[in-house]
């Protein structure tokens, strides 16, 4: 059974997790002007909410916490697939630099697998390159 209190603590969870990801500091100014900016409502029901002490949860207020705490899921797991890239791309080409002798099968593969990605400036994949396949789980 679904009650307003199970509303409300879910609400509080979203509230915590938007105020966590976006909030300058950790104090409750902050957090509470995060959770204003990222729902649009006021400055006492962002307190309510952060808080846990409102009384009812509209469901377009939840429907925008929902979907901007997967808008700030979906913007980290792409900094963070973005600086394994970018750690990627470093190490290649200090490989290059270093010993010509390493540049061997194995770099050749990570290469082609960035370049198949889309990540690389150079096409040296094609989509149905054999050499992948080893990469597929």
């Amino acid at each position: 059974m679904y009650s307003s209190a199970a509303d409300v603590a879910e609400m509080k969870a979203l509230c915590a997790e938007i105020a966590l990801r976006e909030a300058a500091s950790p104090h409750d100014k902050d957090r509470i002007a995060a959770i204003q900016n990222a729902i649009g409502v006021g400055w006492n029901r962002a307190l309510e909410l952060l808080s846990g002490r409102a009384r009812r949860i509209d469901s377009w207020e939840k429907d925008l916490a929902r979907d901007r705490v997967a808008e700030l899921k979906r913007a980290e797991q792409q900094r963070r697939v973005a600086g394994h890239v970018d750690f990627l791309n470093r190490q290649l080409a200090y490989l290059k630099a270093s010993d010509p002798d390493l540049y061997g099968p194995h770099i050749d593969r990570v290469e082609r697998g960035l370049a198949a990605a889309g990540v690389l400036d150079c096409p040296l994949a094609e989509a149905n390159d054999s050499d992948l396949s080893d990469f597929s789980d």
